[in-house]
């Protein structure tokens, strides 16, 4: 008999209709993310609620921060290919 502690019974059951094509993407894409296709029907709709909370002002201060990221991991590539030129002189 399966552990009834990994099965929470809060949760309600709740039958869902789809289009095959979108239960097969939706399979797929449970496949890969290692979940079942129920967990990854969950996730996703968690997701959508998260994003639909997410106001304008948010994503800016996100896409700010995207790019000072990416600006500083392009400034520690190029001080590595230093390092590496330093490293490479040093043993020649």
């Amino acid at each position: 008999m399966a552990d009834p502690s990994k099965y929470p019974t809060r949760i309600a059951p709740y039958g869902l209709r789809m289009r095959p094509e979108l239960k097969a993407a939706l399979q797929e894409a449970a496949d890969e993310g290692g979940r079942t296709l129920h967990a990854e029907i969950i996730v996703r709709l968690e997701r959508s609620l998260i994003s639909d909370d997410t106001s304008p002002q948010d994503i800016q201060e996100l896409k700010a921060m995207l790019t000072r990221l990416n600006d500083q991991a392009t400034q520690l590539t190029l001080e590595v290919d230093v390092l590496k030129k330093r490293v490479a002189t040093k043993k020649a």
